[in-house]
């Protein structure tokens, strides 16, 4: 390796390493300050004007669904119904939400045979569900989503003691493999590192966030946005009733809620990918400058990845010159900076820590998602989403 090449690779190497180390102070500043749902149950829920109704939309859930449902039937939070919304499903989910009907008077189930001109599925299918809610304070979550006993009743004293509008908590894994270890954190923390959740919960930042399986909001803060009508043609309407909320002025709160909130695992590295094109193109379709600040965060990172290993291999070899041994220890010491916070994000998300060492791997997948999202909408090509096409 030339010295040129080499001096340039140490400062490139140092840039990296700062945005790193601020990057890490931010990640251990948002763990250390998640808000903590402790247990304010008490007179909150004896109170029936805390009556939850719980909004599912299902589409081709039979695998799901039932436990889903269950779990919801089984919170300990004395006032809350539920209503499920069939959206078009082609296997038994429908058939599976009627028994269960039958068993518990507190399940409406509502079906949907055509999606209207200009809707997304889901926001039309929250929005009919919506419709049918007789509750003041209204939970949103998923078909393939299981809440703990106790998720509801928690959350719900916690949002009343803060008299919060909206609080969404970002879910666990019913069960955690390759992806979910090695991929999905890299692009979850892609995401965090543009829309920090200290940010999110401040009342006078307008970053916004939210996760789709787990989102409390008063029916005031509902109707006040404009409902689902206003979003509708959103494909990532989580985060876009998180924006709108803020900027109507309402108290919006984010935390994670692993012990609360789980939902399944991934089929595939595929369908990670897929999962996370659709998020960023949601996210920041409309801000491209954000999307190609992601893009660039990922870049940079392989880009540092492979000069460790290049100068790694001279430093072995005895071929190095000091400038390349120099720019072995900084490009090592700034993937350290991003092995250790990783696997301290791992341990936070009761995942594997080993999975820590796979850190180049997930980045070089996180590379492909962000700049393939960025390529589809310089391009306006949208995204394929379950079947249909977005832009």
């Amino acid at each position: 390796m030339p010295n040129w090449a080499a001096w340039a690779g140490v400062l490139f190497a140092v840039i990296v390493l700062g945005e790193l180390l601020r990057a890490g102070a931010l990640l251990f500043r948002t763990l250390k300050g998640q808000p903590s749902l402790d247990d304010l149950r008490g007179a909150i829920l004896r109170d029936p004007r805390h009556h939850v109704t719980v909004v599912i939309p299902c589409k081709d859930e039979e695998a799901y669904i039932e436990q889903s449902v269950r779990s919801i039937l089984s919170s300990d939070c004395p006032f809350v119904d539920l209503v499920v919304v069939d959206d078009r499903s082609t296997d038994r989910t429908r058939e599976i939400v009627e028994n269960l009907a039958r068993e518990d008077s507190r399940i409406t189930l509502t079906s949907i045979e055509e999606l209207p001109t200009g809707w997304t599925g889901k926001t039309h299918a929250l929005y009919e569900g919506t419709r049918r809610a007789s509750g003041n304070i209204l939970l949103f979550t998923d078909g393939d989503t299981v809440l703990a006993p106790h998720a509801i009743s928690r959350s719900l004293a916690f949002f009343v003691a803060n008299d919060l509008d909206m609080l969404s908590l970002f879910p666990g894994f019913t069960r955690r493999g390759f992806s979910e270890n090695a991929i999905y954190p890299h692009l979850a923390l892609g995401l965090v590192y543009l829309c920090p959740l200290v940010e999110v919960n401040d009342p006078s930042s307008p970053v916004a966030l939210a996760s789709g399986p787990f989102i409390m909001v008063t029916r005031n803060a509902y109707e006040d946005v404009g409902t689902w009508k206003a979003l509708r043609t959103e494909i990532t309407e989580d985060i876009a009733l998180a924006a709108a909320v803020k900027a109507h002025g309402r108290t919006l709160m984010a935390a994670t809620g692993n012990d609360l909130v789980r939902t399944r695992e991934f089929a595939s590295v595929g369908e990670v990918c897929q999962f996370w094109r659709r998020t960023y193109y949601g996210a920041f379709g409309k801000k491209p400058r954000k999307l190609l600040r992601l893009t660039a965060s990922f870049t940079s990172l392989t880009i540092l990845f492979l000069l460790m290993s290049l100068s790694a291999i001279l430093y072995v070899t005895g071929n190095g010159a000091l400038p390349s041994n120099i720019l072995f220890i900084l490009s090592a010491a700034a993937m350290l900076a991003v092995i250790v916070p990783f696997g301290v994000f791992l341990h936070h998300q009761e995942g594997n820590v080993a999975y820590a060492l796979t850190a180049p791997l997930g980045i070089a997948v996180s590379l492909w998602v962000a700049l393939s999202t960025f390529v589809a909408v310089l391009g306006d090509k949208g995204i394929q989403w379950r079947g249909s096409l977005y832009r």
